[in-house]
């Protein structure tokens, strides 16, 4: 996610670029607003920006191997805890076990609160180790009034003395509802509202028809998360099927016809669905990576990245979803 293809929270985000061009984004960063404002997407277009190779004007290049891993969800440098509607993953679940004396295959939810074992040991000790790509290290910590007092003062220790090169990116609802140590050691940044248009957008660049994304957007109240109920979010399952079998005309065809119309001036807004229908595709592909067999899905991340650059080097669709598929 590069600040580019933000949407909405224009000022947050000349605000965080102009910091990260200079140089000057403190160690610990809270993204305050309300839930689906865009407070992790910010967050992850901050990260990105910071570990990109080649970044313009303070923001990522989208093109280099760091942008695509971050893309991808497998940047060495960058450590993302579970949003709260997230799944857990199996190494955080085996950290949870082994730290809270339960047992193995222990249930949790993200909306839980945070167990202590992950910011000890997945934030904490993980920010003592050296950046592996030598441009610091990276920690995206999402809706933290979620920590419980033990991984509250857990994390708390990392920010009173931060290792030199560690950012460390948290977002909450409302900033009291933070640790009062914790806020006084952030920098805050307050996240507005997205308004319709915002929402509206959001809404068809994830694959929902104009005439329903702007009805759902004209009650959305400032926020995206409750407008997908019963959505499409975009041709996915054929995406997919794409990159498990190969060039499929019909499945090309799947994929294309649910993009908008070829008016003139629609190229860019063509581009900018099909590379969030590819992240959604990357999203699915990366819950495989702990299969037994992660070949295929480590494969199909790497055709979606090349899909990804041909889209930001204005390619035609049709031409980056067969570069995808010829890539398997």
């Amino acid at each position: 996610m590069r600040f580019g293809e933000v949407i909405g929270q224009p000022g947050a985000v000349r605000l965080l670029r102009r910091l990260v061009v200079r140089d000057r984004l403190p160690a610990a960063s809270l993204l305050s607003g309300p839930p689906g404002c865009g407070r992790r997407t910010v967050a992850r277009a901050v990260a990105q920006a910071l570990l990109c190779a080649s970044p313009v004007a303070g923001d990522a290049c989208g093109t280099c191997e760091d942008c695509q891993w971050c893309v991808a969800g497998i940047h060495p440098d960058l450590v993302a805890l579970p949003g709260d509607r997230d799944p857990v993953p199996d190494d955080l679940l085996a950290l949870y076990a082994q730290e809270e004396g339960r047992p193995a295959g222990a249930e949790i939810t993200a909306g839980a609160l945070i167990p202590a074992a992950w910011t000890r040991l997945a934030v904490a000790a993980a920010a003592s180790e050296s950046s592996l790509r030598g441009r610091g290290r990276v920690f995206i910590l999402p809706a933290i009034e979620r920590l419980n007092g033990s991984a509250a003062n857990a994390l708390l220790k990392v920010l009173e003395e931060p290792p030199a090169g560690c950012r460390f990116l948290m977002t909450c609802d409302q900033p009291n509802g933070v640790l009062p140590t914790i806020r006084s050691r952030s920098q805050l940044y307050r996240l507005q509202p997205l308004d319709a248009a915002a929402v509206e957008a959001i809404l068809i660049a994830g694959g929902i028809p104009a005439p329903l994304a702007q009805r759902r957007a004209a009650s959305a109240a400032g926020s995206h998360r409750s407008c997908w109920e019963d959505a499409e979010p975009g041709p996915i399952d054929a995406l997919l099927a794409l990159i498990g079998d190969g060039l499929s005309q019909a499945q090309i065809a799947a994929v294309i016809e649910q993009l908008p119309g070829k008016g003139e001036g629609a190229g860019g807004e063509r581009r900018q669905i099909l590379r969030r229908w590819l992240h959604a595709a990357s999203d699915r592909l990366r819950a495989r990576l702990r299969d037994d067999q992660p070949q295929p899905a480590v494969a199909g991340l790497a055709a979606i990245a090349q899909a990804v650059r041909l889209l930001d080097r204005n390619q035609d669709p049709r031409l980056a979803v067969e570069a995808m598929a010829l890539a398997i």
